[in-house]
């Protein structure tokens, strides 16, 4: 049986470019709460910017699909559960919070 630890070069080169994707999508979600959805940088506003990165992990994905890394391309199930939970906790987290100063 093959060590689950060891991957090939190709697997750990898709590994590496997924974490790089999953960062990018935090910066560009970050440059969004600081600057809008429309503001423009080097040409292409900042949503233009999310939604390539998440084209570009969604290509990961399927790559990581082929590669037997990933059993189910698309889940539904797990789709719908994640997003049961989302709308679940959205109110509770958009409550008004107290920012306690530094008394």
């Amino acid at each position: 049986m093959k060590d689950p630890f060891e991957f090939t070069p190709r697997q750990d080169n898709l590994l590496t470019q997924l974490a790089e994707e999953a960062a990018e999508i935090v910066l560009a979600v970050a440059k969004i709460k600081r600057f809008g959805l429309l503001d423009v940088y080097n040409g292409k506003t900042n949503q233009e910017k999310l939604n390539l990165e998440l084209d570009d992990l969604q290509c990961l994905r399927m790559m990581l699909t082929e590669e037997g890394m990933i059993t189910k391309p698309f889940n539904t199930d797990n789709i719908r559960t994640k997003r049961e939970k989302v709308e679940k906790w959205m109110d509770y987290s958009l409550k008004p919070t107290t920012v306690l100063g530094d008394n």
